[in-house]
């Protein structure tokens, strides 16, 4: 399965890159991209609706990538005979799939709107009735939306890193005790999200992710543990974007965040971006045993450089009023989308050096793959 969902990460990872491409010349370039302009043509929709489809593609194919790249870290780290990791690569390569059809679902939408209805996914539901507790559309509603799927990729992608741990007994106990405020976190957010869309529900996950860090950092001490760098840099990225941004936010602002481009990157910051660590924690763990871990260290910090290069700009873009979705914000901010554009290149190159990293180190280095304790949970 591990094998599986890597084929699948190449084949829909170059897929959202070409999106990601085509929104970042929409968004760095003034007026409208050739790409955009077809589609346009191709399926009958106005500049502007084809873009807006286009965008939601890209969020429907990142949040796949996030269940699959959680996958692929479990069964990287079911190697070690964890039960547990196991199970939870099997729920997050269902909801893959599940989400894949929708995906389909959505392209076939955008190809023939006439003959097929449009998919239940949306970036997120809100029915806009704040006294429709726990209703039956409110359910059937957010429990397909966009968001929702994110957020369980990156909570079971948590637990995940939390098997990665747990590959003897000193560090048993402690990873069950994260599980389970894991699977605490997610209940919380799942009733405050579904009963009442509070920002307040995404904050919950932020608990097991402190205790997570913890972990990491213990591990890094441990002589007897190898060091998690991609796993310790990531998590640590998602908290910091995920508690000092959105305290900036709330503080400063005198105006909501909601839909700008501050909203965009900080979401993307302190929950997509540990996807990629995740992705390279379980690469390295099933191909960079011979690796040098200083250059893994190296990687991941080039990694997290990127990532801020790239997002920071548009936090900037948000602050002074800069709409996601919208084509003329790419004429207003071209500066600041240049540069962002220039960290998603950086963002591409670490990317590939990181692919590359465990075969061009076999030419160089002599080092032995490290002994691991196995243990059941």
């Amino acid at each position: 399965m591990a094998r599986l969902s890597l084929i699948l990460i190449f084949v829909l990872g170059l897929s959202f890159i070409g999106f990601t491409s085509a929104i970042r010349w929409e968004m760095t370039f003034e007026g409208v991209s050739p790409f955009v302009a077809w589609l346009g043509v191709q399926v009958g929709m106005p500049d502007r609706t084809s873009f807006i489809e286009l965008s939601h593609l890209h969020g429907m194919l990142g949040t796949l990538l996030f269940l699959l790249v959680a996958s692929f870290l479990a069964f990287a780290k079911a190697q070690h005979n964890l039960r547990v990791a196991r199970s939870i690569g099997f729920i997050a390569f269902a909801m893959a799939m599940i989400l894949l059809v929708f995906a389909v679902w959505e392209v076939a939408h955008v190809i023939w709107p006439e003959v097929v209805p449009n998919n239940p996914v949306e970036a997120n539901h809100d029915t806009g009735h704040p006294n429709d507790h726990f209703s039956t559309v409110r359910w059937s509603l957010r429990i397909f939306s966009e968001e929702y799927f994110r957020t369980t990729a990156l909570t079971l992608t948590i637990a995940a890193s939390a098997c990665a741990v747990c590959i003897n007994s000193a560090y048993r106990l402690g990873s069950l005790l994260l599980m389970a405020l894991i699977i605490v976190a997610f209940v919380l957010f799942t009733y405050f999200y579904l009963s009442s869309h509070s920002e307040l529900s995404w904050s919950f996950l932020l608990v097991p992710q402190v205790v997570l860090l913890a972990v990491l950092a213990i591990v890094m001490i441990d002589p007897n543990h190898a060091d998690e760098p991609h796993l310790t840099m990531g998590v640590g990225l998602t908290l910091v974007a995920g508690l000092a941004f959105d305290l900036i936010s709330s503080l400063t602002f005198g105006v909501s965040t909601d839909e700008t481009y501050f909203d965009v990157a900080n979401g993307h910051l302190s929950q997509d971006t540990l996807l990629i660590f995740a992705f390279f924690s379980a690469y390295f763990a099933r191909f960079g045993v011979s690796v040098n871990p200083l250059r893994i260290w190296l990687h991941a910090a080039a990694l997290s450089l990127a990532l801020i290069v790239s997002y920071m700009p548009m936090m900037a873009i948000g602050q002074e009023g800069g709409m996601a979705g919208s084509i003329e914000t790419g004429d207003k901010f071209g500066d600041l989308q240049q540069l962002t554009s220039f960290g998603f290149i950086g963002i591409c190159v670490v990317v590939v050096w990181g692919l590359v990293m465990p075969w061009t180190s076999r030419l160089f280095d002599d080092r032995q793959p490290a002994k691991t304790i196995s243990h059941h949970i």
